[in-house]
């Protein structure tokens, strides 16, 4: 009789408070959870890595809103089943792995009644949440749109291959859950779902050269000389450095030197007229995991310019002085050179 008595106090007021009909929906994984896999080039999200997820919300509909009932099921495409790693992170609600943020955690906006529930939360997909809320003042509009949830889990994923190992997580609103709480005012306005994202294993991935320029020039004359960080993602030994040219040959002497790669070129002064496009790419190699040229991570090509010298007249030195009377002619030759 008292829960009656509770569903009753709520439906009254959100009744006589009435409910939004312009909520802002955004969902994020945690930053910096991605990688790109070396095979198809795309991007994933890191699968057997604790990350969180963020669901933002914003009330931009003109009005103050008294509460709701909203339910969210996180799913997986590959099917029912599907196991997920929640994470107790010392959270508000469903076992420490969800954390209600920006006044979804206490009675800053949800005076009257504020509480999550789970339901089959045991880490085998689907697994749903809802939240009900309801307040005599209310979540006042223009609040921004923060993160009122965030939840902390891993995606078990079977391998690194993108042919056959993702591992795709989604949620989105749901219908069904406990039925004490389906009728209950569900929130006016389209969640916008399903919001999916991918899960990978991540690969060893090879060394890469770190910030290198798109461009060099030099004077025929001058040898190219640069030198460049290296990065390895998984701090593996980085076993040597190259270089190749447009024509993916050999160019020039990359030397591995600590952590840095030096390359230099002395460029034939045919470059300086040829009226050719020349290029280097230059790569790191992680020999201990097969990661050798041609398996490597080149660099986008940087432009090689190589620019004329003006030609030099040249004396004895030190420069004598030379004289002549006023009006009178006077001549001596100078060799003249070009680099």
């Amino acid at each position: 009789m008292k829960r009656l008595s509770l569903l009753f106090a709520l439906s009254f007021v959100l009744l006589s408070f009435g409910l939004a009909n312009a909520i802002d929906f955004q969902v994020e994984i945690e930053p910096g959870k991605t990688f790109v896999h070396p095979d198809d080039m795309n991007t994933y999200y890191m699968g057997g890595t604790p990350v969180y997820m963020d669901l933002k919300m914003g009330n931009d509909d003109g009005m103050d809103h008294t509460g709701y009932s909203q339910t969210h099921k996180f799913y997986a495409t590959n099917g029912d089943g599907t196991p997920i790693n929640w994470i107790d992170a010392g959270g508000t609600d469903l076992g420490g792995s969800c954390n209600r943020m920006n006044g979804w955690e206490d009675g800053t906006y949800w005076g009257m009644f504020n509480q999550v529930m789970g339901f089959s939360w045991d880490g085998s997909l689907p697994d749903t949440m809802n939240h009900t809320t309801a307040s005599m003042t209310g979540w006042p509009d223009g609040d921004p749109t923060l993160t009122r949830f965030r939840f902390h889990f891993s995606v078990p994923v079977p391998g690194t291959d993108p042919t056959t190992d993702i591992v795709e997580i989604c949620i989105d609103q749901s219908n069904g859950s406990d039925p004490t709480y389906d009728w209950l005012f569900p929130i006016p306005v389209d969640f916008g779902g399903p919001y999916c994202f991918e899960f990978l294993g991540v690969p060893n991935l090879p060394p890469e050269v770190v910030d290198p320029a798109l461009a060099l020039t030099t004077p025929h004359d001058v040898t190219f000389d640069v030198t460049y960080d290296l990065f390895d993602a998984e701090g593996d030994p980085i076993t040597g450095v190259g270089a190749i040219d447009e024509s993916d040959n050999p160019i020039g002497t990359a030397t591995l030197v600590g952590g840095q790669i030096n390359w230099t070129f002395d460029p034939p002064c045919s470059w300086v007229t040829d009226g050719l496009s020349h290029t280097v790419r230059l790569y790191a190699e992680d020999a201990d995991h097969g990661q050798t040229y041609p398996m490597v991570k080149l660099t986008d090509p940087i432009s090689l310019t190589v620019t004329n010298s003006a030609p030099e007249i040249v004396g004895p030195c030190p420069r004598p002085e030379y004289t002549a009377p006023l009006g009178d002619a006077f001549t001596h030759d100078f060799d003249a050179t070009d680099a």
